[in-house]
């Protein structure tokens, strides 16, 4: 492994962890998964690119590659395996292992040890009731049917021991007034719009997904607060426009050093959410390798007024994140009693419960984004559902293509309707006022429609809670095409994987 440097495979850009095979002419690299797709498939399909090596002739097949290793094999996994099950034998930690070590040589271990968790004492059927009980000193509320925990204090001691229990279940998890700790006054539109409204970063139409061309970012901050400044389109309508993954060349750390210092310091669950918390998994990556880019990115967009735009349509992540409410306003012009209630009558008719509907109603709270999100368990549902729409509407599938990973589709009211009642399938509608921030599972579907204007902050990082997500969309996202964005493999979850283990045993070792 060099400095600064990520070994790929050139057949489907996953992240190369050790053994792969190469082309020694040219030195064109598939992964093992890549090679073993291609036998498995007896060949079909295109030859992977052409041999640029000299001599070479036509494209790459598995039979004309030379295996390789990165590291030692025995090195990496015999070692490791055999201190593994040196600590659990002594410390007894509650874990089982399928594996049988006994008479597994060198050679037949291909993959570290799976290793599965007890039930913890709490398990799924537990009710909200029985949890409060045992947190009763941690501030905390149940909305989504007594499914979604919402912490009420973002700095409690307390927070991380009830926040594992329903996040070991894949529920999603909020925590309220996360604003009351941050300088609000970095966070407004008119202060980041002064520091870089020159900038001519991607604005997007929400309404049809189109970029806008050759509009400053001054342009978009001018209509976020003032309706009158709005860009229209050809017909002269008002565009609904947004801002995905900002800064998209640069690190918030780098850009804006200032925000990325408030936003840290002001994260709750600080263990799982910052760079270095000990129960991030990405932060056990040595500092030789190239650190994932996972955040803080801003999204900021215009409020639909409680219509049937999407902001951002159904989708996944690969990893775990936090996203933070840092801003929810509205723009001069426009009527604030009639934005209100439409967004209050837009949370009602998302699906939001009783007890959220209540939070609502409280003075001076208004929710600025509704929030679809679905267990990461429901996915194959999910998927068969989008599918089934798409045949539907006579849209084209195929293979590389997948009606999650893809991103086209916002599931209106309608359409939530018959996901529950043709596939069993509910999700948690969130209301997202200012200062809240939500906890989205990896592998956890979700939508957002910003119902006023909204500026959120997002971090991701990989929790060991949510481990096998990540490595099964690992290999989901290998098999999309190259234009899609989440082909690329950014989080190396093997790498992480294994390095994680490392320090584990290491630490445990040492005490």
């Amino acid at each position: 492994m060099l400095e600064g440097m990520r070994e790929m495979c050139d057949a489907c850009r996953t992240t190369i962890f050790n053994f792969h095979w190469v082309c020694e002419a040219c030195g064109f690299m598939a992964c093992s998964d890549c090679v073993a797709d291609r036998r498995g498939t007896e060949g079909e399909g295109e030859d992977w690119a052409p041999c640029k090596g000299q001599g070479g002739q036509g494209g790459h097949r598995p039979d004309g590659l030379r295996p390789v290793q990165l590291v030692p094999f025995g090195e990496i996994f015999t070692e490791v395996s055999r201190r593994f099950h040196e600590l659990r034998e002594r410390l007894q930690p509650g874990l089982r292992c399928p594996c049988k070590r006994k008479g597994k040589g060198v050679n037949e271990v291909n993959e570290l040890c799976n290793i599965e968790k007890q039930p913890a004492s709490l398990g799924e059927d537990d009710s909200a009731k029985t949890i409060s009980n045992m947190f009763s000193r941690v501030p905390h509320t149940w909305l989504c049917g007594e499914k979604l925990l919402c912490l009420e204090d973002p700095k409690h001691a307390d927070n991380q021991s009830i926040f594992e229990i329903q996040w070991s279940k894949g529920h999603p998890v909020t925590v309220a007034d996360v604003h009351t700790l941050l300088n609000m006054d970095l966070w407004t539109p008119a202060s980041i719009s002064k520091e870089f409204g020159d900038r001519e970063d991607r604005i997007v139409n929400c309404r049809n997904g189109e970029v806008v061309i050759g509009k400053p970012l001054s342009a978009f901050w001018a209509g976020f607060q003032d309706l009158n400044e709005q860009l229209e389109d050809e017909t002269g309508e008002k565009m609904p426009l947004k801002l995905v993954d900002w800064p998209p060349d640069k690190d918030l750390k780098e850009l804006s050093p200032s925000r990325f210092r408030d936003l840290v310091r002001s994260l709750p669950l600080s263990e799982y959410t910052r760079r270095e918390g000990v129960l991030n998994l990405i932060s056990r990556l040595p500092d030789a390798f190239v650190e994932p880019d996972l955040g803080p990115k801003m999204y900021i967009a215009y409020g639909s007024g409680g219509g049937a735009v999407g902001t951002t349509k159904l989708h996944l992540d690969m990893a775990d994140a936090i996203n933070v409410m840092v801003h929810v306003g509205m723009p001069r012009g426009a009527d604030r009693r009639q934005l209100e209630r439409g967004a209050l009558k837009a949370a009602r008719e998302g699906g939001c419960d009783r007890a959220t509907l209540e939070r609502l109603r409280r003075k001076g709270v208004v929710p600025g984004a509704l929030w679809h999100v679905y267990h990461a368990d429901d996915v194959r549902k999910i998927r068969d559902f989008l599918a089934r729409i798409s045949k539907e509407k006579g849209e084209e599938t195929g293979r590389n293509r997948d009606p999650i990973h893809d991103g086209l589709t916002y599931l209106d009211a309608p359409l939530r309707r018959r996901l529950r009642e043709e596939y069993g399938v509910k999700g948690y509608a969130i209301a997202q006022c200012l200062g809240d921030a939500i906890l989205i599972p990896a592998g956890a579907p979700h939508q957002v429609q910003n119902l006023l204007n909204c500026m959120k902050v997002a971090e991701d990082f990989v929790s060991p809670q949510n481990v096998r997500h990540c490595l099964r969309l690992t290999q989901e996202f290998r098999r999309l095409s190259d234009q899609n964005s989440y082909h690329e493999d950014k989080l190396q979850m093997k790498n992480v994987l294994y390095h994680a283990m490392k320090d584990a045993i290491a630490c445990l070792s040492d005490g």
